[in-house]
């Protein structure tokens, strides 16, 4: 039920149907028997009707288009296998050694019967991820951090028993420390690893939405207010709706990417007298001049990328 509810949540908990396949052949590889099979199919077959709870939606069908955004098909892995693979290995192992460091080389010394499981849930996701992702981000590897860490403190325990003076050992956290020192204390001066920055520069980070609610709330005392944002879920409109959610006179949906002109939903909103916004990052806001006529600049807030969000007003 637990593997269904998180296949539910998010489509990468697939990988927790293999890792548990091949966690429960590795402990009972000399015995299994054919109650071992049941064993093992049927609580995926439990995962899987949980996660067709799905198919009673009707945008189920989006769950497919939205991979090709974000997965190489097969055949384009097969063409070049090692594209992307080696460039986010790279950056795998750059966020890790950014974040945990030396400690990381603890892992070398790991001796224990289940190491062999522990790799796989440590590094079979990042490979795969790897190999098929179009982009690569922390988030990515998030779940694979706590099978690494228990490898990092088997090896570290290994080095306790064998060494005299273990208590040494503990200078090699000395860069984690400064590290967590410096991310509270001084946190706009660390320089983050490149592919872990969405939260603070592109159109993934959230940079002026607080703003903009604050005045189009303000606005909706008066009058009924439409806001189209870009996209169609996520930063925009999902994180305007969180701070304006409950407010009456005030709605908010996303109009797409690509947009080559004002929405006519919001030009239907407009004709009918409600005040029609606009949310954008400036450099996704792709329409012609003649349709920019139509919009006046309510406010923008820049991010340190040189980019801004832009509210329009129709």
């Amino acid at each position: 039920m637990i593997l269904g509810l998180a296949w539910l949540t998010k489509s990468p908990a697939i990988y927790f149907i293999v890792l548990f396949l091949i966690t429960y052949i590795l402990i009972n590889f000399k015995k299994i028997k054919f109650y071992d099979i049941y064993l093992m199919t049927l609580p995926l077959l439990i995962a899987f009707c949980v996660y067709n709870i799905l198919r009673l939606g009707p945008q189920f069908h989006m769950i497919a288009l939205r991979n090709k955004d974000y997965v190489h098909p097969l055949s384009e892995i097969l063409k070049h296998p090692l594209d992307p693979l080696k460039p986010h290995l790279i950056d795998y192992f750059n966020l890790i050694f950014f974040y945990i460091s030396l400690p990381v080389f603890f892992a070398f010394f790991a001796k224990n019967k289940y190491l062999l499981i522990l790799c796989c849930w440590a590094f079979l996701p990042v490979i795969s991820n790897s190999a098929i992702a179009k982009v690569f981000t922390a988030r990515y590897i998030l779940y694979c951090i706590p099978p690494l860490l228990i490898i990092i403190s088997l090896g570290l325990e290994n080095l306790l028993k064998k060494y005299k003076y273990s208590f040494l050992l503990f200078l090699f956290f000395i860069p984690n420390i400064i590290l967590i020192s410096n991310l509270y204390f001084r946190p706009y001066q660390v320089k983050l690893p490149s592919i872990d920055m969405g939260h603070l520069i592109g159109w993934t980070s959230g940079w002026g939405i607080k703003e903009s609610s604050l005045y189009l709330k303000e606005r909706s005392k008066e009058v009924n207010v439409i806001v189209g944002t870009e996209g169609y879920f996520g930063t925009l409109p999902d994180g305007l709706q969180i701070y304006t959610q409950n407010t009456n006179q005030l709605t908010v949906f996303g109009v797409g990417i690509d947009i080559k002109e004002i929405p006519p939903k919001l030009i239907d909103a407009k004709n009918h007298g409600d005040e029609v916004y606009l949310l954008f990052n400036q450099s996704r806001l792709d329409i012609p001049q003649t349709e920019l006529d139509k919009l006046t600049l309510v406010s923008q807030y820049p991010k340190p990328d040189g980019d801004k969000l832009v509210l329009y007003k129709l």
